[in-house]
């Protein structure tokens, strides 16, 4: 695969990331047509249907880093 697109979907106790992940993989797929791979940390037979490719990890190692503005 040498082109497609990456989604990351990490759902909390207000957003359904994953929802969102699956309704963005559909239209892509309908309208790019292009394969979908999706990382995340929830079981992978729930969405495995909807990917080409579930890439699951652990939400405790997989941190996502905030950048802060660098003073010049």
């Amino acid at each position: 695969m040498s082109k497609g697109v990456l989604l990351f979907a990490f759902n909390n106790e207000s957003i359904n990331y994953i929802k969102q992940a699956i309704f963005c993989a559909n239209r892509i797929k309908k309208y790019l047509d292009l394969p979908v791979s999706l990382v995340t940390d929830i079981n992978v037979t729930e969405v495995k249907d909807h990917f080409d490719s579930v890439i699951k990890v652990d939400l405790e190692t997989f941190k996502i880093q905030k950048h802060t503005e660098m003073e010049v």
